[in-house]
């Protein structure tokens, strides 16, 4: 059944679960199998959603967190604040927050920092 599913999906079944404190490590090994898959189709949020669900329940995947890793870079230049705050806070609480990712959220968070306090404002 888990073919079936969509990233957004699997991303809301495993946060679903999280917030239930659900730790099931087939569960959450199965479904990372099929976010590795589908993680090119990954939306910022989806990413943020993955990672904190698996940095709550601490549940170790490195195959998922290398996975992770990729895709963040790959939709850098369409990360949110919001999006690129749960990608860390997920990463940090898997303790699996390397130096070349780091570096990356804190250049994009700077760049948005900019990008908002030059844009204009609507009232």
């Amino acid at each position: 059944i888990l073919p079936q599913f969509t990233p957004q999906a699997l991303a809301v079944m495993a946060h679903g679960y999280a917030k239930l404190e659900v730790r099931s490590e087939i569960l959450f090994y199965l479904l990372a199998g099929e976010m590795v898959e589908k993680m090119p189709l990954f939306s910022g949020q989806g990413l943020g959603m993955v990672l904190k669900a698996y940095g709550k329940l601490q549940i170790h995947n490195q195959k998922l967190v290398q996975s992770c890793r990729k895709q963040v870079r790959a939709l850098a230049d369409e990360l949110t604040m919001q999006e690129v705050d749960a990608i860390e806070a997920g990463f940090r609480d898997l303790e699996a927050l390397d130096g070349s990712t780091e570096a990356l959220l804190r250049r994009l968070r700077r760049q948005l920092g900019a990008t908002a306090a030059t844009a204009p404002r609507t009232e």
